[in-house]
């Protein structure tokens, strides 16, 4: 469970990151990671699931825990599958960049920046070396679009701490927003309770706004991806994000398919090995998290 928590409490509470850069960790075999159908609980190899996606519009959502190498090696191995069936028609679309940093990001993956610069201004989270940059690399390599996706993290962090929008630019943030009740309402709350329990004191009377806060970046993903579809269509967009923002349909999915209802989508949702449930079982009991579900080991 505290893997669980650790995945989306970096979603929903880190709000500012420091810079990182460095070299690309070269793309590694799966191991022993597998996907594994929701529908029927038949494992699937990673090239089959690849053309299977590839063969459609739409978008796929690759869910992780954002400190799990093994999830990261996954996204980067099924990134590359698609990006080679798909001739390079498709566009990574990342929580982990912010919308008022689209420009510098365009820069340097036009070549007209260093990286140093790109890394200076774009606000890349610490761990992007190793988990975020081989895709930012590719991506420039082959020349494909990379969508800044999400709102500013102070931004979301002032909507947490006021409740209010006033003063803020509404060039980076979505143009409604709204917090539903319901099951996603009721997951953010009963994890915020069990942080609560594991330590990290967080007054109650705060989740409500920290949950606007988390729909507002929800909110901002889905117009992002909606509005590259409006301007693109018949692109395959690939975004990856924390898990919280997607699992169940919920999230960044939920509120896709509410502004893009004929598009299809795709949701990989992670599941770490326990160490006592086999495969099979760890499938079952998270079969309702994600079309298909990426089972890997716990770092």
């Amino acid at each position: 469970m505290r893997a669980y928590l650790l995945g989306t409490l970096l979603t929903i509470v880190a709000l500012l990151l420091p810079t990182a850069g460095g070299e690309a960790a070269p793309v590694k075999e799966l191991g022993s990671t597998v996907i594994i159908e929701a529908a029927t609980g038949k494992t699937i190899p990673l090239k089959k699931l690849a053309q299977h996606l590839a063969d459609q519009n739409g978008v796929v959502f690759f869910g992780e825990f954002h400190d799990q190498p093994a999830l990261h090696t996954a996204e980067d191995a099924l990134f590359n599958s698609l990006i080679e069936l798909r001739d390079g028609k498709i566009t990574l679309s990342m929580e982990m960049f912010e919308r008022d940093v689209q420009p510098i990001l365009d820069d340097y993956l036009a070549g007209r920046c260093t990286e140093d610069e790109f890394l200076l201004k774009s606000r890349p989270w610490p761990r992007y070396q190793t988990d975020y940059r081989p895709m930012v690399e590719r991506a420039r390599k082959v020349g494909i679009p990379v969508l800044a996706a999400n709102v500013p993290r102070s931004m979301a962090a002032h909507y947490a701490k006021t409740g209010s929008l006033e003063g803020l630019d509404k060039r980076w943030m979505a143009r409604h927003t709204y917090a539903p009740e319901g099951a996603y309402r009721d997951n953010f709350f009963k994890t915020m309770s069990e942080v609560h329990v594991e330590g990290m004191q967080v007054d109650t009377s705060r989740w409500q706004a920290m949950y606007q806060a988390q729909c507002l970046k929800d909110d901002t993903m889905a117009e992002s991806i909606a509005d590259r579809l409006a301007s693109h269509p018949g692109e395959l967009i690939y975004q990856v994000q924390g898990d919280f923002h997607g699992s169940y349909h919920l999230g960044v999915v939920e509120k896709l398919h509410a502004l893009c209802p004929e598009v299809p989508i795709t949701v990989l949702a992670p599941v770490l090995r326990d160490g006592i449930q086999n495969d099979a079982a760890l499938a079952a009991a998270n079969k309702d998290r994600g079309d298909y579900l990426v089972i890997a080991d716990k770092y």
